[in-house]
């Protein structure tokens, strides 16, 4: 990818120790890690308070946790850099209301998985799918 990408912010992600920068392409927010930049000038053209930017695209997973063996308190590490509400809906469970980037829905997948029947996903489907397929797969793969 080549182009004139004007910089918002600087992230850091203990998870994966990695930076990575937020910036803008004709109106639209991309997420880029600094080990894949090759090269990188200071532009001549001058933007000041004119950049439009889009909203940073956010998906809202919903999921239960059963709070044994500390799952709940490992689920907060887990995903501690991201938005999300709580709410206890029983004696020992609790669903979560998560915001995260598209970028990031592989990693938050995985990071899901890692709860094993500890956690419950409620929405979207498309994730709910995508667990079940990547579990269907892991139980072939084990298949004599």
């Amino acid at each position: 990818m080549k182009g004139l990408y004007i910089p918002l912010k600087i992230e850091y992600s203990d998870k994966e120790d990695k930076f990575r920068l937020l910036c803008v392409l004709n109106g639209k927010v991309y997420t880029i890690n600094f080990a894949r930049i090759v090269k990188c000038s200071l532009s001549k053209e001058s933007f000041g308070e004119n950049i439009k930017v889009g909203k940073i695209p956010l998906r809202t997973l919903v999921f239960d946790v059963r709070d044994e063996r500390k799952a709940l308190e490992r689920a907060m590490m887990k995903f501690s850099h991201y938005k999300k509400e709580i709410e206890k809906t029983g004696d020992d469970t609790y669903q979560i209301v998560l915001e995260y980037d598209r970028d990031d829905e592989t990693d938050v997948l995985i990071q899901l998985m890692s709860f094993g029947s500890y956690i419950n996903v409620i929405s979207p489907p498309k994730v709910r799918k995508e667990i079940c397929s990547r579990l269907k797969r892991q139980v072939e793969l084990f298949e004599w």
